[in-house]
């Protein structure tokens, strides 16, 4: 009866991690890949794992699993701290060291954003240090689920030893709301540190700076013939 109880309660452990959730707030959510070795943390959450009181911050420092494998430092950035509605900007700041080898996954998303604005699309940028590899994914969700990957904006993959990378979208014209979301993953072979920074955010497309450039040059030769 307690090995059916136990059972019961790990599978609907995994439907809960698994389940998209709607209209929430920011979360994070770490994995070392085993059954006890996770942590889901919402802003401003009641349990006191979001150490930063700030809204729109999450920071996360401790350990997985109690014991290891893993010691992670995490901070995530979004709106209102940093960005809005219109204009996301998400941040995402990792420090993982690891007693031996093993996977460690990371979840930052954020929900109800929108409406984009015309003319904009998204660019991620990634960098950092690690002994092992690092893949990099962000996505766009477009029925504002959390941790949504109806539409894929980043996929990059790195190490061992310095990266970086900067990732531009393409035109997208996502619904309002939707939901944004940045995926990491870190494999060690061995003992050793990842530290990585990366970053989510909506910026003007080619063209439109372009136009806009040209827009600035005209206005200047117009003043400058005024002047004259």
């Amino acid at each position: 009866m307690k090995r059916i109880i136990k059972l019961a309660l790990l599978v609907m452990a995994i439907l809960t991690i698994n389940a998209p959730f709607a209209g929430a707030t920011s979360a994070l959510y770490i994995s070392d890949g085993t059954a006890i070795g996770w942590i889901w943390i919402w802003d401003q959450d009641q349990n006191g794992w979001d150490t930063n009181p700030l809204v729109g911050v999450i920071r996360y420092s401790g350990t997985l699993n109690y014991k290891g494998p893993w010691s992670v430092t995490v901070t995530g950035n979004t709106k209102p701290d940093q960005g809005s509605a219109i204009g996301p900007n998400m941040g995402l700041t990792i420090d993982a060291t690891s007693t031996s080898g093993g996977t460690l996954a990371l979840k930052f998303g954020d929900v109800d954003f929108g409406p984009l604005t015309a003319g904009y699309n998204f660019q991620s940028m990634i960098s950092g240090t690690t002994i092992g590899n690092v893949t990099y994914n962000t996505y766009l969700g477009t029925t504002n689920a959390l941790w949504g990957t109806n539409t894929s904006l980043t996929t990059g993959a790195f190490g061992p030893g310095a990266f970086s990378g900067t990732f531009g979208s393409g035109p997208v014209s996502p619904p309002t709301p939707y939901s944004l979301s940045q995926y990491v993953t870190i494999t060690h072979a061995d003992a050793g540190t990842t530290s990585l920074n990366a970053s989510l955010a909506s910026v003007p497309e080619p063209t439109s700076l372009l136009l806009l450039g040209t827009g600035l040059g005209v206005l200047g030769f117009a003043a400058w013939r005024r002047k004259k």
